[in-house]
């Protein structure tokens, strides 16, 4: 199988699968002043770790681990019954 890399920025890094678990995922919920409401919860399918040619894994300049993120954006909207 051939490596994954992905260019971040102006560097290329090789990318590797981390297996996760859901630890909580919830749906925030908006509504609008017609009545509207609007529910949205992200979906992740895929986390990665980014790692340097070395090796070793990559950081931000913040520290913190360069991961890549492949989801999705589930969205749900309905309306307030009209009544007359």
């Amino acid at each position: 199988m051939p490596k994954l890399t992905q260019k971040i920025g102006t560097k290329e890094y090789e990318l590797r699968e981390e297996s996760f678990e859901i630890f909580r995922q919830e749906w925030a919920e908006y509504v609008t002043e017609s009545g509207t409401r609007v529910r949205v919860k992200p979906e992740v399918f895929k986390i990665y770790r980014a790692y340097e040619e070395d090796g070793k894994p990559a950081f931000t300049d913040q520290g913190d681990p360069l991961v890549v993120v492949r989801n999705q954006v589930l969205i749900a909207v309905s309306e307030r019954p009209k009544t007359h």
